[in-house]
């Protein structure tokens, strides 16, 4: 057992995150929440909604990475603010494509979601019919989803997550990046 005076320091991971400007803090838990577990459907759509909570868990673990590497990182604000703008380009364009809505009816209730869709649906037969008419009517499960626009599907999906997951990152680095994520006079780096 340690001794009292032992018990009260605080230990190396605590005085760490006790260094970060109280500012930074509260960005990065803003966009952990903002970008993971509240995240608007229509930025995660089905079918990856169930990843909200590893999304939360990366921009996270982001953050500290970043305020660890702070240093190195505000040589390169500039950068990042660029790579940034292109990047929200990128899964702007992306979601303006590729995501809709599907609007359900249950009993009284109309519930609307989002999801991915693909280009041309596989069967001849779908083609001309609207992505909520075939999601509707073929399921909304991964297996649906892909029955519908075939192996393609898969890329798009892969492609829009890791835009996503690349924004946000870009996102971490330029606040991390900024003057809001270096210590003020008077506090220890």
């Amino acid at each position: 057992m340690g001794s009292p005076a032992a018990s009260e320091s605080p230990g190396p991971f605590r005085r760490f995150l006790e260094s970060a400007p109280v500012v930074y803090g509260l960005i990065a838990a803003a966009i952990t929440a903002v970008t993971g577990l509240v995240a608007p459907d229509r930025l995660i759509p089905e079918p990856l909604q169930e990843l909200k909570p590893m999304v939360s868990l990366y921009v996270a673990a982001a953050f500290l990475l970043a305020w660890a590497w702070r240093k190195s990182l505000k040589r390169h604000v500039k950068s990042f603010a660029t790579i940034t703008f292109v990047l929200v380009v990128v899964v702007a364009t992306l979601n303006v494509s590729f995501v809709r809505p599907v609007t359900y009816s249950r009993e009284s209730d109309v519930i609307e979601r989002h999801f991915l869709v693909g280009g041309t649906p596989v069967h001849p037969e779908d083609r001309g019919r609207s992505d909520e008419d075939l999601i509707k009517q073929a399921g909304d499960s991964w297996d649906d989803l892909v029955e519908i626009w075939g192996s393609g599907y898969r890329w798009i999906v892969v492609g829009y997550a890791a835009s996503y997951l690349l924004v946000v990152l870009s996102v971490v680095l330029s606040v991390a990046a900024s003057d809001l994520a270096q210590p003020r006079k008077g506090q220890k780096a």
